[in-house]
């Protein structure tokens, strides 16, 4: 499999949180993301055992099984998303399931979840989808006590936060706008769908 140099610096840099109940899944996305060099990767068996490792650390990537119990990878988005217990609501999130029905592509873009991958998911496009959502420019906005992304990026305003890459950030001007908007030039959705 060929990975780009850039592929390659961003994987090494990147810390990952795995949440997947079954445990050979578990293995077998741990050697594919460990054999890319990704230097840390802490899994989870569900959503809450994943928001206790996110409330511990930030992480640059979240990747979720969608069906899990007692805490699904929807309701684990919802939450990352709430900003609660100190976890970043822009923590980029990409869903893993065996399940591509539209309901379900649905359900997780309202629920937040910045990319989806179906089960099997081949290496290449792993690297290509955690590229995409990590490389791609995502606006949030504060909807009552939560952020949720825009359906465009340059939608920018003094609410939002702006995401770009490993560095999440919120920079604010004294006169409540955004500092750092998104560069127009590279319009397109806030979800990283193909």
């Amino acid at each position: 499999m060929i990975i780009s140099e850039k592929q390659a610096r961003l994987l090494r840099e990147l810390d990952i949180v795995f949440v997947d109940d079954n445990r050979a899944v578990v293995e077998i996305i741990s050697k594919i993301l460990k054999s890319f060099c990704v230097s840390s990767l802490r899994t989870a068996s569900d959503g809450a055992e994943a928001l206790a490792l996110l409330s511990e650390s930030h992480a640059n990537l979240v990747i979720t099984d969608l069906n899990m119990k007692p805490m699904n990878g929807l309701a684990l988005t919802q939450k990352i998303r709430s900003g609660n217990g100190g976890i970043d609501p822009r923590t980029p999130v990409i869903a893993l399931t065996g399940n591509s029905a539209q309901e379900t592509i649905k359900a997780a873009l309202l629920a937040g979840i910045n990319g989806i991958m179906v089960k099997p998911v081949e290496p290449q496009a792993m690297v290509n989808r955690i590229d995409k959502v990590i490389s791609s420019r995502v606006i949030y906005q504060l909807r009552g006590s939560q952020y949720v992304a825009k359906s465009k990026a340059t939608d920018a305003s003094s609410s939002d936060l702006v995401y770009d890459g490993l560095l999440p950030r919120a920079k604010l001007t004294e006169t409540k706008t955004v500092e750092n908007t998104p560069d127009t030039s590279q319009e397109g959705d806030a979800w990283v769908l193909d």
